[in-house]
């Protein structure tokens, strides 16, 4: 983004005399380029944080402060974002959710949920490793769940 380019170019000899080298044409930045990132929020998956309000919604409720996390609901919760996701996407990470199995047919949590919810990979991976676990396969699964956490090198 224009925004990103303008932070390099700020860092580029503040503390010594430097350059700052951009790989792109004024063109393709006055016209091709944002002016500021997209939110991260808008970008990556929310099943991970449709799972963690719905893990601390529980909490909540335990300590008796069920209004915390909207009771639960990531879609009221999230809509009171400074720039919320559509409704779709939150949708879409609930039924991604129940299918996996981290929340049932209510969209209440399951035990695999709650455990999925304290990893710190994606839900799928999570899974993934937790059977391997339990089927005792966990070498080789730890591998494929290493390649399949990294982007692609091509």
């Amino acid at each position: 983004s224009q925004a990103n380019h303008r932070q390099r170019l700020g860092r580029a000899g503040r503390l010594r005399n430097g350059y700052c080298f951009s790989l792109f044409t004024r063109n393709r930045y006055h016209t091709l380029m944002r002016k500021s990132a997209v939110p991260e929020m808008l970008r990556e998956s929310l099943t991970e944080i449709c799972l963690y309000i719905k893990v601390r919604a529980i909490d909540a409720k335990r300590r008796g402060d069920e209004e915390s996390f909207a009771r639960g609901n990531p879609l009221v919760f999230l809509k009171k974002c400074i720039e919320p996701p559509s409704s779709s996407a939150i949708k879409g990470a609930l039924l991604t959710l129940r299918d996996i199995g981290a929340l049932d047919t209510m969209f209440d949590v399951t035990p695999l949920g709650t455990h999925l919810s304290e990893l710190p990979v994606d839900v799928r991976i999570g899974k993934m490793l937790i059977y391997a676990s339990i089927f005792c396969c966990l070498d080789p699964v730890l591998t494929i769940a290493a390649a399949l956490t990294f982007k692609s090198p091509f």
